[in-house]
């Protein structure tokens, strides 16, 4: 049996695609959403999953779509970047399936596509994921002279599948201060775990003195098993020069949270 989260309708994404005609006064605007964005799954080997998402044509042209199922990863800096499924160790996209994969929506028309998953029998527990891409095509007429370049637009619907019960883990590796572009303290966590999780904490700078100068909440964000990712935060500029030390509280979802300490001086 699953239980699974989707976000919140309001937290849809639109993506907004012109459609770039020559003149330039003859522009069309292609734009649609898909809800939702995000699906948290978890359940056991042998287990299934059905359940359904919604795309809406929010322009004021028809507009086809086109459905794939693709890994992604996270770079340092938190990007994802899309690739053909079953390229990532932690890929789920073979047990992914949705119906229709290609289909026509008139403006302000919107279509339910269902979507189900099927967890392997033996496979390991862990954290899997991928994404349901859905990528507009554009519609060339037979016969006619094409006088506009489509720009395609994709919106990935991600979906994260924990099996078992695998336990998060993690570390920080270092803390550092960085003032090449305004005042920032990094905070590189490592996921060293088999499951994905998402960090919640803060960084505390205080003085020489022990005075706490500033807290700051840590983004709410995700980290890939068998990765890491760099989280800045931003320190307050009217800082005076002088010593500190930053001090970082990290709960990754494990029975004991993650802490680092470092010390900087402002110039």
């Amino acid at each position: 049996m699953y239980l699974h989260r989707h976000l919140p309708a309001i937290t849809r994404l639109i993506a907004a695609l012109a459609l770039i005609l020559l003149p330039l006064s003859a522009r069309a605007e292609i734009s649609f959403s898909v809800s939702p964005i995000r699906v948290e799954l978890s359940g056991e080997p042998g287990g299934t999953h059905t359940d359904a998402m919604e795309v809406r044509n929010e322009g004021n042209e028809k507009v086809r779509i086109k459905v794939s199922m693709q890994d992604w990863y996270l770079s340092e800096e938190g990007t994802p970047i899309f690739q053909k499924g079953g390229t990532q160790s932690h890929s789920c996209t073979g047990w992914m399936k949705i119906n229709p994969v290609d289909f026509l929506l008139q403006a302000g028309e919107k279509k339910v596509v269902r979507y189900s998953v099927a967890i392997p029998s033996g496979i390991k527990d862990g954290g899997y994921w991928g994404a349901f891409v859905f990528e507009t095509v554009p519609q060339v007429v037979p016969g006619q002279k094409t006088k506009a370049v489509a720009i395609k637009g994709n919106i990935g619907s991600i979906v994260y599948i924990v099996v078992g019960k695998p336990v998060p883990a993690g570390d920080i590796l270092a803390m550092t201060y960085d003032d090449r572009k305004g005042r920032k303290i990094l905070t590189r966590i490592k996921n060293t775990g088999t499951v994905h999780f998402r960090i919640k904490g803060n960084i505390k700078i205080t003085d020489t003195a022990g005075k706490t100068v500033q807290t700051t909440d840590l983004s709410d964000v995700p980290i890939l098993a068998d990765s890491s990712r760099t989280i800045p935060v931003t320190l307050d500029d009217k800082l005076p020069a002088g010593g500190y030390t930053a001090v970082a509280t990290v709960d990754i979802g494990a029975k004991a949270v993650l802490s680092g300490e470092f010390s900087f001086v402002v110039k």
